[in-house]
């Protein structure tokens, strides 16, 4: 989807502009778990 929106041919393409490699592998599980309560339960989609 996003590739289609942004115009690239390849996803790879989308991908190589807009994210970054990181070498702590755990950094993302650190941000995703790091809510305030009002955000809701962890992993939950809560509808707005």
């Amino acid at each position: 989807m996003v590739q289609r929106v942004m115009g690239h041919e390849r996803a790879s393409t989308t991908l190589d502009l807009y994210t970054r490699r990181t070498d702590d592998s755990f950094r993302i599980l650190r941000e995703l778990d790091d809510q305030t309560p009002e955000d809701g339960p962890t992993g939950a989609l809560v509808p707005a």
